[in-house]
């Protein structure tokens, strides 16, 4: 495995757990221990990237798709 197939591994992983918190917070809510779960284990992924300078893929399906979760829960807020 190459070092750019890692870095697009671990990518895939991040924005696989992203997603999964961003999921579980509007299913169960932000302090639910099922998102608390999942919070944790992007935190861990996410911790890694930091240490390795490694950026997230803004571009992967599971990113696009949390961001519009992100989106649609700002929408609900603001109104």
């Amino acid at each position: 495995m190459t070092k750019q197939q890692m870095i697009e591994v671990i990518q895939q992983k991040e924005a696989d757990a992203f997603l999964q918190l961003k999921v579980d917070e509007k299913l169960f809510g932000h302090d639910h221990i099922i998102t608390s779960k999942s919070r944790g284990e992007w935190n861990k992924i996410n911790n890694l990237m930091e240490e390795l300078e490694i950026e997230p893929n803004n571009q992967l399906p599971e990113s696009q798709s949390a961001i519009t979760l992100i989106i649609e829960g700002a929408r609900k807020r603001a109104v």
